[in-house]
């Protein structure tokens, strides 16, 4: 059983000693000490606590550590080394911006399921950092997500006893609806880009369904044209600290092979034409690994300012205003309203399984239930006795 001593420091201050668990490797003895402020019998139920936390094996947090200094350490030391620059750009901005302003004076020990439900409530009626109104549901539960697995690393590190977020109910999220161009609408902007260097980047993102990304990521040797197709090998990323950055694919998924179709081959072939021209003006001769989209200087294009200059463009056109990702949801649900197979599209699109691509568009196959039946009855129109 675990022991400890309380000696006093000053005016209403203790230092607490106590032994906890051996070490797993050497067996020594080992010894953790904590500050208290406040009497003394208080001090002693606090070593208490601290003792009894010590026999369950537990190497609990010190009263000094706060939520928000634990969050940046675990920040810092495990999630920085694990994830791609951009999404730990995501999980920075949560976290310095918005959880630990607000929950990081707690204590780790002492934060509650009351104090995670009561910020999120917060988060709902005035969280946003410009004044004007509160968090979407959507960013609560990111923020919920962030909270949930930082605590469940401290209370695999042992410095929790339970993760109080498994109390804590996030808001419900309910779906936005996705918006598309029609065929029309999608030959409208086409011609009104006609003119422009964006509408070859327009052109294929309609024509792939392939994220951003992976368009402004595509290189000539990635793709090839005799046999009409081209290889997801690498995206282009752009991130704060870092810049402009290539990486691979982040999922197995995503690395895949799209068919293309003949007016986009016949678009690529005039491109890269062009593009030659333009690179052999810069002295940069012929290089297979080129990208297929650059700057008239020959740079990478940067993504941000690709999808500002595609919103500033159609917000001129008398069209359905949509983003440049739009263009995927255009090119996946058309291909569903085809009917075409379902397993298919989630392929192209990069889906990890056709699940994710039925939950973000099953509402477009729930429409055809109607053609479906017509479908059915055509198969016995031809015997009017059955």
């Amino acid at each position: 059983m675990a022991k400890g001593t309380i000696v006093k420091r000053g005016k209403n201050s203790w230092r607490l000693k106590f032994d906890i668990s051996p070490d797993p490797v050497s067996g020594n003895r080992r010894t953790k000490y904590a500050t208290f402020k406040g009497g003394k019998r208080e001090a002693e139920n606090e070593l208490a606590r601290l003792i009894a936390r010590a026999n369950e094996g537990l190497n609990i947090a010190p009263g000094k550590l706060l939520f928000g200094d634990f969050l940046i350490q675990w920040l810092e030391n495990n999630i920085k080394p694990s994830v791609r620059a951009n999404t730990y750009e995501g999980y920075e901005i949560n976290i310095r911006k918005h959880i630990a302003p607000r929950l990081g004076n707690i204590p780790l020990k002492d934060l509650t399921a009351l104090h995670i439900q009561e910020y999120y409530t917060q988060m709902a009626k005035a969280g946003r950092s410009d004044g004007k109104g509160g968090l979407s549901a959507q960013t609560i539960v990111h923020h919920h997500r962030r909270i949930k697995q930082a605590l469940k690393h401290a209370l695999n590190a042992r410095l929790i006893s339970y993760n109080p977020s498994d109390a804590v109910t996030p808001p419900k999220v309910t779906k936005d609806e996705i918006v598309v161009l029609s065929r029309q609408e999608l030959l409208t902007m086409l011609e009104s880009l006609s003119k422009l260097r964006i509408r070859n980047i327009v052109f294929l993102a309609a024509s792939t369904g392939m994220r951003r990304s992976e368009l402004l990521g595509l290189r000539w040797c990635d793709v090839d044209m005799d046999g009409g197709y081209l290889t997801v090998n690498q995206v282009l990323q752009q991130t704060n600290e870092h810049g402009l950055q290539f990486t691979a694919p982040k999922t197995k998924s995503s690395r895949r092979k799209i068919a293309i179709p003949s007016p986009t081959t016949a678009m690529l072939k005039k491109w890269k034409v062009k593009q030659d021209q333009e690179h052999l003006k810069l002295g940069a001769g012929k290089d297979t690994k080129r990208l297929v989209f650059t700057r008239r200087d020959g740079e990478p294009y940067s993504p941000r300012a690709i999808s500002k200059e595609f919103e500033r463009l159609i917000a001129a056109m008398d069209i359905t205003q949509i983003t440049l990702h739009g263009l995927r949801h255009t090119h996946i649900s058309h291909l569903l309203r085809d009917n075409v197979n379902v397993k298919v599209v989630s392929a192209r699109a990069g889906h990890a399984s056709a699940s994710i691509t039925l939950d973000i568009y099953g509402h477009l196959i729930d429409n055809m239930d109607e053609a479906a039946a017509a479908s059915v009855g055509r198969w016995f129109s031809a015997n009017e006795d059955v």
